[in-house]
């Protein structure tokens, strides 16, 4: 294993699909013989699938998420805003990112705490029980599936829906590949937000000055989020990649391998 840290270096591995592969993940084994769709496909098949999601996640479309997802932060505050004081990462950080993402695939907020414990136990559990992640795995398949097969007989205007009629080429996503899909989308909307929001909290917490005029200007919070989401995602920004023939970097040369290349901060 290698960890490569520079940009130059990043950069250049991140462009040579042909070399460096996205497949496989080293996440737990998921019950299909196919790559995971999009996650372990690359250029330039990999943007035919991502444009898939590009519309349900579109500025536009998440604007109708915006209030549903006020009244969830509300409800959340308020269930410690009597007591003065809370861990705003077990109180908020932690449980709103799985509200979100029941909001934006238009599954029920009840299953919120379902996906969050799948969700730690795939991302969090695979290396030290594996048994106990690939159970995960298949709980959340089995989930998904009789979701899209509902889907496909009582579409709605919600994100599973269009993944259901989604087509590549003129033909339909297979079961395996809307897998994939709807596991990119769990992991991203719970794990990844969590990761980012609790992140940006602390910065927040750190820098009073800028709590405080955020306080004093509301409407500035709109603005000022993606610039600390950015400060916020640079101090962990990784994936994995692997490679299949001899190659090298940076003038060293390196045998096939598995690789974790985490991108510094002015990658960013």
């Amino acid at each position: 294993m290698w960890v490569v840290t520079g940009f130059p270096e990043a950069n250049e591995i991140f462009h040579k699909p042909e070399i460096f592969s996205s497949s496989p993940l080293i996440i737990p084994p998921f019950p299909q013989a196919l790559r995971m769709v999009p996650v372990e496909v690359d250029p330039p098949d990999h943007l035919r699938y991502r444009t898939l999601v590009a519309t349900p996640f579109s500025p536009r479309r998440a604007e109708r998420y915006e209030e549903p997802l006020r009244i969830a932060v509300n409800q959340l505050i308020d269930n410690f805003i009597e007591s003065g004081r809370c861990d705003i990462y077990d109180t908020l950080a932690i449980p709103f990112p799985t509200l979100m993402g029941t909001t934006m695939l238009g599954l029920p907020n009840s299953d919120a705490a379902k996906f969050e414990e799948w969700t730690h136990k795939i991302i969090h559990m695979s290396a030290t029980d594996m048994e106990v992640a690939g159970e995960a795995v298949i709980e959340l398949y089995t989930y998904f599936y009789a979701l899209l097969e509902d889907r496909r007989e009582n579409p709605v205007d919600d994100v599973m829906s269009i993944l259901a009629e989604a087509e590549v080429d003129g033909v339909k996503l297979t079961d395996e590949e809307l897998m994939g899909f709807c596991l990119l989308l769990l992991i991203a909307s719970i794990d990844t937000s969590q990761k980012a929001i609790g992140s940006m909290l602390h910065q927040l917490g750190s820098r009073s000055s800028s709590a405080t005029g955020l306080r004093c200007s509301p409407p500035a919070v709109r603005s000022s989020t993606p610039r600390w989401g950015a400060c916020s995602s640079r101090r962990a920004t990784s994936c994995w990649c692997c490679w299949g023939r001899p190659t090298s970097t940076s003038g060293s040369s390196r045998a096939p391998a598995s690789s974790s290349l985490t991108a510094p901060p002015t990658a960013t």
